[in-house]
């Protein structure tokens, strides 16, 4: 979510939620593909799926639609 859409939802009254996570040297040692199919086997959503691959791959988090 950006600052922006966050800023928005406040103004307008609703309720926006925030995480923030600091895992930057969590996974350097875990088999990333055995992460991401153990959380999609636990019925993780694809959106959020493609979230922790993104950073997993790139070190960095990239989330095309909330």
């Amino acid at each position: 979510m950006s600052y922006d859409i966050l800023k928005q939802a406040l103004e307008k009254k609703k309720q926006a939620a925030v995480i923030s996570l600091d895992i930057t040297s969590a996974f350097d040692r875990a088999w990333h593909p055995a992460i991401i199919d153990s959380l999609h086997r636990k019925g993780c959503p694809l959106v959020y799926l493609k979230l922790i691959n993104s950073f997993l791959t790139n070190r960095t988090a990239h989330l095309d639609t909330c």
